[in-house]
């Protein structure tokens, strides 16, 4: 595959996994509602950092399923696409049906910025060590949602042409963790914007999104397999 291809594939496959508004992102904007830009980027960094490694982990289980699967083509690539469209539907029907926080965020946002471990201002600047707390923390949360796993593997086995290129399957890596680091950078910044006004009208409607733009890259996987 042409790494200018395999880059924008990842660039599509990194906001497809990143845009719907869980848990992660709510708290993101959070971040930037309490401490700004500069105190809020470890914790995108740290959420963008897990994506980029849940890619490349997809994209290296699919080298090594590669030989197996050889012959089996174009199945691996409908078996992916059905995949990110059973996702999508989740999380659109969730998406269309819900009406308050996130589990596990609700209390945080009715109780403060206490309750989270936050500042009531953002300080002027940001000592390292709390940089690195924060950034550990959000990393722990985000790498114990084994569905951003789950999605890059499926866009990963879609995609067969990354496993015998590793210019390629660099690229798509990248552009997953660039795209990733764009959005939750975008949240912190938002959450200085939005001055806690995160309702779930903008949790419903990052939702509807993020599930259309993984069904979009589902039906692209599967119309591939089949034309």
């Amino acid at each position: 595959m042409n790494p200018g291809l395999a880059l924008a594939s990842g660039l599509a496959a990194g906001l497809a996994v990143a845009v719907p508004l869980g848990a992660v992102g709510v708290l993101l904007i959070r971040e930037g509602i309490e401490r700004g830009l500069r105190g809020g980027l470890p914790a995108a960094t740290a959420v963008a950092a897990v994506d980029l490694l849940y890619a490349a982990a997809a994209v290296v289980l699919g080298a090594v399923a590669a030989p197996l699967v050889a012959h089996w083509d174009p199945y691996p690539a409908l078996a992916g696409g059905a995949a990110l469209l059973a996702i999508a539907a989740a999380g659109l029907a969730r998406s269309l049906s819900r009406g308050s926080a996130p589990s596990g965020t609700a209390a945080v946002l009715r109780s403060g910025p206490q309750a989270a471990g936050l500042p009531e201002q953002a300080a002027a600047g940001v000592p390292v060590g709390r940089c690195l707390r924060r950034f550990a923390m959000f990393f722990g949360l985000t790498l114990v949602n084994p569905a951003t796993l789950v999605c890059f593997a499926a866009m990963a086995a879609g995609l067969p042409q990354l496993s015998g290129d590793p210019a390629a399957g660099a690229a798509f890596v990248a552009g997953a963790g660039v795209a990733s680091f764009a959005w939750q950078a975008l949240l912190v910044v938002g959450g200085g914007l939005l001055s806690g006004r995160s309702g779930p009208g903008l949790r419903r409607a990052s939702g509807i999104v993020g599930s259309a733009a993984v069904g979009i890259f589902g039906l692209l996987l599967v119309a591939g397999a089949v034309l």
